[in-house]
């Protein structure tokens, strides 16, 4: 394992959290992993008494849909495992990469450089090896760095990641890896429709899937995931000060993926006259990151008056919605 190895990485365009960031960022521009992407991202959720912040829904069994995307062969096993086993880490991830598998697992931060705790406290996150370089001792790594940002590449030396996965806080976590499988993936229309329907209607997508496992409750779903943001709001005035602009993003890069979903089924004759529809939701993409900029000023500022425009502008992101989708579900073809 003396040469240098590279995995294919690109920049999401959903990545405000490292669930869905990870295994977008390693899907090559192919047509099943395009089918995948604009059949499924769809659904939001949230649950205040589960603890689960406002993101994207998959199959109602964890929010890191890695695991149940086809079009990956996927493996896990327990970081308690190898670290009980005196298994060399560097060893493993070599191999990982090697057969082509992307190496998902926990480390400490306080050893991982361009983090906003390096070197300060101690605080245990994922992160995505996709290359190495035996040469140079380093490992190619994906995550948030020090402005909270997805950013690649960030060069962790051998042995800092050593220390970082030794020292990682959780032990009953899994490793996970994954790689593109041989199999494709159709485009579902009616998956789409389905839930553009549960998303419009607020509706709980995970009582279609209780073959998996029994139906969420106490989650909200779809249009109804706008309350988060207006509770967070109404605490800010009531004086709750840590800011959290992350379901603001989650909104923002829903509305672009939106617009993403709208060109592809356009091109690919699965809607009719798009023109209107494009338009609506370029209108309502703006008007979502009007109200990601407002909040990211307030986080500055810590102005109240900033608030009451971002619920002025999240009550008309609704109304706009409502009336986008309404149109998008008219007008698919299947």
């Amino acid at each position: 394992m003396d040469q240098k190895r590279v995995l294919f990485i690109r920049n999401p365009f959903i990545r405000a959290y490292q669930d869905y960031a990870f295994p977008m960022s390693t899907m090559e521009n192919d047509i099943s992993a395009n089918a995948w992407i604009f059949s499924n991202v769809i659904q939001l959720y949230y649950s205040l008494e589960q603890k689960v912040p406002l993101t994207y829904f998959y199959e109602g069994i964890t929010s890191n849909p890695s695991k149940y995307i086809p079009i990956f062969d996927k493996q896990s096993f327990n970081i308690k495992t190898i670290s009980n086993n005196t298994i060399d880490i560097i060893d493993l991830i070599m191999y990982c990469l090697n057969d082509g598998y992307y190496f998902t697992t926990t480390v400490d931060e306080f050893y991982i450089p361009n983090r906003v705790v390096y070197n300060k406290t101690h605080f245990s996150h994922g992160i995505m090896v996709y290359g190495y370089d035996p040469k140079a001792q380093v490992l190619y790594t994906a995550g948030y760095d020090v402005t909270n940002h997805y950013k690649f590449p960030n060069e962790v030396s051998f042995e800092a990641f050593k220390k970082a996965f030794k020292n990682n806080g959780r032990p009953e976590e899994n490793i996970f890896i994954f790689k593109r499988n041989n199999k494709t993936y159709e485009f579902d229309c009616l998956q789409v429709r389905e839930l553009l329907s549960d998303y419009l209607h607020s509706k709980n997508t995970s009582t279609r899937l209780s073959i998996l496992q029994n139906p969420l409750e106490g989650y909200k779903f779809g249009i109804s995931v706008y309350t988060y943001l207006k509770e967070l709001i109404y605490n800010h005035k009531a004086g709750y000060k840590r800011v959290d602009w992350r379901p603001f993003y989650v909104i923002w890069e829903h509305k672009k993926c939106m617009i993403e979903r709208i060109k592809y089924m356009y091109n690919t004759k699965h809607l009719l006259h798009a023109d209107t529809l494009y338009q609506q939701f370029i209108n309502i993409e703006k008007c979502a990151r009007i109200i990601l900029d407002l909040y990211i000023k307030y986080s500055i500022t810590l102005n109240i008056e900033i608030l009451d425009r971002v619920n002025s502008h999240i009550d008309n992101l609704i109304i706009s919605e409502k009336k986008a989708l309404e149109l998008f579900i008219s007008l698919i073809v299947e």
